[in-house]
């Protein structure tokens, strides 16, 4: 029963066609979810606002324009659903990898990452993100649940002003 249970979850997972306008809504969590399990963020991340904006991040429950865009009578196209600052499409990579918005933020973020893994400054951003994302080190996985949680401060009051 478990097997079958998971056999579905990972089809659902990479199954592209249940939505007609952007896929599948699990697009980004999927590079770097692959298998049925109990993520360790949620022991490692003792602040539970923290932990919470991880998933939220993880799960693409939560207001980035990559996920507004899919709502409403005027869905849009994932490349159309863009930052109001880069005017490029604003996904979860764009969020954690590319956004100029964060800086300051992703640059405490990756200097934690750095200590650990000596080499993260020569991935490519897809790389890096699925680092970020798929860590289970206690030391990056609270530094990120800070820096989400800034940063969607910072989104929120750049937008409504």
């Amino acid at each position: 029963c478990k097997a079958e249970f998971e056999k579905g979850w990972f089809e659902e997972l990479i199954n592209d066609k249940k939505n007609k306008v952007g896929g599948n809504k699990l697009r980004s969590y999927r590079t770097y979810k692959s298998h049925f399990c109990q993520e360790d963020y949620l022991l490692n991340c003792k602040n539970e606002i923290d932990r919470k904006n991880i998933s939220r991040l993880r799960l693409s429950s939560h207001r980035l324009n990559i996920e507004t865009g899919r709502y409403g009578i005027n869905r849009l196209e994932p490349e159309d659903r863009v930052c109001h600052i880069c005017n490029t499409c604003e996904d979860e990579k764009h969020f954690v990898i590319n956004c100029t918005s964060y800086n300051a933020e992703r640059k405490i973020l990756f200097d934690v990452i750095g200590k650990v893994h000596e080499d993260f400054h020569l991935l490519d951003d897809v790389s890096k993100f699925i680092c970020i994302m798929s860590s289970n080190n206690t030391n990056i996985v609270n530094e990120l649940g800070k820096y989400i949680t800034r940063c969607m401060k910072i989104r929120n009051n750049t937008i409504l002003n």
